[in-house]
């Protein structure tokens, strides 16, 4: 070996020590980055030169930036995001929707109670104008609670309708840049390239993804990834699929969620999600909220029956019977936001308190009242004020549920992240270690190239 092949060999360890030394600077600024992949520098000697028959060393090379990953914690992790993602975007909005309905409730619990009793206070004083009015404005500020009660509810729905569009359109987004990334690995990889920092930078889109909906992907042999959800493929190496929302008749005009496939065919798969951000406001927007506005147009709808059937078979202090109390409605659908006095009482005469055409009948101002306390809800188990609390029951019940749940994911999935950390994170004790480690041999292998220099200048001046 000449005094060349040292020098060579110097130059070799200072470049290979300059990548290591790029690579731990590299991991310590990106100690904080959320999702960074820690990578490294692998080493190997060079192949050894053959002289005289014996195999002489050549120095070291660079044989690869690699990134240190664990498939089977990354599977953990992303499917752990799915479901906590899913049950964070449940328990926030079911946490909501328990406190309006909570306050909202018990403010028509107690017009319901009002209603009923200015009726009972009619049946003291039936032929009394003061106290007919009070019952037409007792019903009117009741049914203006069912009306901003109803409105509130679909509101949360129209709001969580805009966070699933959102959602939405962020999922084409990531699968674009996926795809992207995608393409320029498989580019960096075919020249021989390493692409550690765009494998990590794909890492942390498919992090985000995974809290917006549920999907399973796998690398293939080229570095590229596939992507599937709802048991479609939506990515496929640099093509990927799209996402849109539609409008469905059938649920109040709210979104459905459409997949066009990278063939171009349409396929709805709301149903088929299940988890993510998406699928918890699909859960609380199609179930949780539509149950409880559901419950409150059946609540309507029977309080409007049961007092028109006795209020029209009354008479007024005309001596009329037939008058409407409520007006009519044609159906339980829509009934807490349709829910109104009829005009039919404008007249206050026409407040049918009494059973017969006679002075001083009351019984029928009193059989409305009665009606708070009939079983009248639930196939003739509950009443009215029972039915409203098991409303608010069921809404809190759902909360707390969805609380619990996401409370355990959350556990789930930082154990998963701080067994990933372990292996993919950035230890600043270890990387400062490294750091003073490849110093040093940086200066070393400075100094074998200085050595070799001057080796070589005296054997050159003795030459002369």
């Amino acid at each position: 070996m000449g005094i060349s092949d040292i020098y060579q060999i110097g130059i070799k360890a200072l470049a290979a020590d300059r990548v290591a030394l790029q690579v731990i600077s590299h991991n310590i600024a990106n100690a904080n980055t959320p999702g960074y992949v820690r990578q490294e520098a692998i080493l190997s000697t060079a192949i050894p030169q053959e002289i005289a028959g014996k195999l002489l060393g050549r120095g070291v090379e660079v044989q690869e930036i690699r990134t240190i990953q664990n498939s089977l914690l990354d599977f953990q992790i992303f499917s752990a995001a799915q479901k906590l993602g899913r049950y964070e975007t449940e328990s926030a909005m079911a946490s909501q929707l328990d406190e309006i309905v909570g306050e909202s409730a018990n403010a028509l619990s107690d017009s319901i109670s009002d209603f009923f009793n200015a009726f009972q206070d009619l049946a003291s004083f039936p032929e009394n104008i003061p106290k007919r009015i009070a019952a037409v404005g007792a019903a009117k500020s009741m049914t203006q609670i069912f009306h901003q009660l109803s409105s509130q509810l679909s509101e949360m729905r129209k709001d969580a309708d805009k966070q699933i569009q959102e959602s939405v359109k962020r999922v084409n987004d990531l699968l674009e840049q996926i795809a992207a990334l995608n393409q320029q690995i498989f580019e960096l990889g075919a020249q021989g390239t390493q692409a550690a920092d765009y494998a990590a930078k794909r890492y942390q889109l498919l992090d985000e993804l995974s809290k917006l909906i549920d999907f399973t992907y796998f690398e293939s042999d080229n570095g590229m990834i596939n992507i599937s959800t709802a048991g479609m493929t939506i990515l496929e190496g640099t093509n990927a699929a799209s996402l849109h929302t539609e409008a469905d008749a059938s649920n109040d005009g709210l979104s459905r969620i459409v997949l066009t496939t990278i063939s171009g065919e349409d396929v709805d798969i709301t149903d088929r999600i299940q988890a993510g951000s998406i699928k918890g406001a699909l859960v609380v927007r199609d179930e949780h909220m539509k149950d409880a506005l559901d419950a409150l147009d059946e609540l309507a709808y029977q309080i409007v029956n049961d007092v028109n059937a006795i209020h029209q078979a009354g008479y007024g202090l005309d001596g009329n019977t037939g008058y409407l109390f409520f007006q009519p409605l044609s159906g339980v659908e829509n009934a807490a936001s349709l829910i109104a006095v009829s005009s039919d009482v404008d007249d206050p005469t026409h407040v049918a308190a009494a059973q017969e055409p006679v002075a001083g009948d009351n019984r029928n101002a009193l059989a409305i009242a009665e009606l708070q306390n009939s079983l009248t809800m639930n196939g003739g188990s509950a009443t009215y004020h029972d039915f409203l609390s098991s409303i608010i029951a069921a809404v809190g019940s759902v909360s707390r549920e969805a609380s619990l749940n996401y409370d355990v994911q959350e556990s789930i999935h930082e154990q998963a992240v701080n067994q990933r950390e372990m292996v993919s994170g950035v230890s600043l004790e270890e990387e400062m270690a490294k750091l003073v480690q490849f110093q040093q041999s940086l200066e070393a292998a400075a100094r074998i190239i200085e050595v070799s220099s001057e080796i070589m200048d005296t054997v050159i001046s003795l030459g002369e």
